[in-house]
């Protein structure tokens, strides 16, 4: 059996409760058990930047709550996993840092030793788990629906750490979505930032980066978009609603997680995957679905 520890991060639990639920429901599906850390932590993506012995003992004390459990941290958030992973690779590699983390680490009675993986959910899928196996259980394919995958930045990078696939050239999306009997299209632009870095100190600059990104989409033929993490999905569903009342124009796009999707094709209600919470209503991709 496939296990893992679970880390959602900062912005699912509080922004975007579909993901965690749907994939807590297909990872269930799959046989894969999810096991719930206490007294989490945010990983310390943010504050790097600013301190880098603070974003390592943060993250740090993140990777020493799996490692109590021996298990790889399976995170559903494409930040999280960059910087998980960055700092797992770091620390494993630099004594001095190490053993300033655990210092820090004492104070909980705990301690950074390096003896897990970091795993994406996307990895967790291709990788752990396997297409074949989970095409196994898809028993309502979509029929004629077409997608457009969003990958984002930090699922495929830094990727001398994640060390995942082509960084240049990734297909892992496209080929998880298209065992659910979707067609996977492309578009221009298709591996460009979705405008989420930018949004705190220039929303309107975030505003105009989605607007392009959905315009090319909508030029695509695509019914909808597919996500992976959940910044990008808050700026392809939330932050639609805005470029469409910016610039004037109607998308009307749904934004699906990968994981409602592998869930409706899975044969799971549109309920048990969050589809009702997407704020642009996707209603109209389970018409797309096999009966």
């Amino acid at each position: 059996m496939v296990k893992y520890a679970l880390y959602t991060g900062c912005t699912i639990p509080y922004r975007l409760n579909a993901y965690e639920a749907s994939t807590r429901k297909v990872m269930d599906h799959l046989g894969v058990d999810l096991v719930d850390l206490d007294q989490l932590n945010c990983c310390g993506l943010y504050v790097e930047p600013a301190n880098k012995l603070a974003y390592l003992a943060l993250s740090g004390r993140v990777l020493a709550l799996a490692e109590e459990q021996g298990l790889d941290l399976l995170c559903l958030c494409g930040g999280c996993t960059s910087a998980l992973a960055k700092a797992n690779a770091y620390l494993k590699e630099h004594e001095v840092e190490r053993n300033a983390v655990n210092e820090v680490l004492a104070d909980f009675d705990m301690a950074f030793e390096g003896k897990i993986r970091v795993v994406n959910s996307v990895n967790s899928f291709v990788e752990d788990i396997g297409l074949k196996t989970i095409k196994k259980q898809i028993t309502k394919p979509f029929n004629g629906l077409k997608l457009a995958a969003h990958y984002g930045c930090h699922l495929l990078k830094p990727s001398e750490v994640l060390q995942f696939e082509d960084p240049e050239a990734p297909q892992s999306v496209d080929d998880l979505c298209a065992i659910t009997g979707a067609t996977m299209v492309d578009y221009r632009d298709k591996y460009e930032c979705c405008g989420a870095p930018v949004i705190a100190t220039e929303q309107s600059l975030a505003v105009k980066i989605i607007n392009n990104k959905l315009k090319n989409i909508s030029k695509s033929g695509a019914n909808a978009t597919v996500t992976v993490c959940p910044y990008c999905h808050l700026m392809l569903d939330l932050m639609q609603l805005e470029a469409e009342d910016t610039y004037q124009t109607k998308y009307k796009l749904p934004a699906l997680l990968h994981t409602q999707l592998l869930g409706l094709s899975m044969g799971m209600d549109a309920e048990d995957v969050g589809l009702s919470l997407n704020k642009v209503n996707a209603e109209k991709v389970l018409d797309f679905l096999s009966e």
